[in-house]
Order: structure tokens, then C-alpha cells, then sequence
């Protein structure tokens, strides 16, 4: 589905995101949706998922919470690059939340 990933210069672009295998695939999609502008992969075996105003997101994200509703922090074990996304309704956001949590733990064996 689409999400808002947040980037390192504080720009939200939109991506559509999809899980395969243990990973979230991101496509960063220019302005308007029909081109890509890029492919991230992020690892969620074991990975931590908590909305941005959760204690238990970095100071950042919670500094970020303050701005912008229906976001959520994904911290990849290991100590991995925390990435931070948004979505258009608290009730996605919630899904994102709860799907990413599941695919988490699943992913751990």
C-alpha cells in the first residue's frame, strides 16, 4: 500500500510499500505517483514497530509526532537505521502498525 516515508532531509515522499519474505520493499515514486525514483529495503525480521508518539520511539520520531498524525517508527534488530513513515488515516496507520508488528515476529526463528 502507500505510505509517506519520511527522508533524511526531513522531506515526506510517497512510496508504495509491500513485505516479501522479511523484508518492506519501498518505492520512493516521483511527484504524482508514475515514476519511481527509488527502491529501499528494510529488514523486519525482529525489528520493533511503535507509532511516532510511543514511548518507546526514539526522541526524534516523538519530536516529529508533534507535527505529523499517523506516523510510525520501524527500528530494525540489531541496532539497524530506524526509518519513519506516515499514512493518510490513523485507522491505515494502525494496520501498518499492527501488520509490520506480526511480519516481526514471524520473521524471528
Amino acid at each position: 500500500g502507500q505510505l509517506w516515508k519520511l527522508f533524511a532531509l526531513g522531506e515526506w515522499r510517497r512510496c508504495w510499500c509491500e513485505v516479501r519474505s522479511t523484508l518492506l520493499v519501498c518505492y520512493s515514486l516521483k511527484h504524482g505517483g508514475r515514476q519511481v525514483l527509488g527502491t529501499y529495503y528494510i529488514v523486519i525480521a525482529g525489528a520493533e514497530v511503535s507509532s511516532l508518539s510511543s514511548l518507546y520511539a526514539s526522541a526524534r520520531a516523538q519530536a516529529i509526532a508533534q507535527s505529523t498524525p499517523h506516523g510510525f517508527e520501524l527500528r530494525p534488530a540489531g541496532g539497524g537505521k530506524r526509518a519513519r513513515f506516515r499514512a493518510d488515516t490513523e485507522a491505515e496507520a494502525s494496520r501498518w502498525i499492527d501488520f509490520l508488528a506480526q511480519q516481526a515476529h514471524a520473521g524471528v526463528g
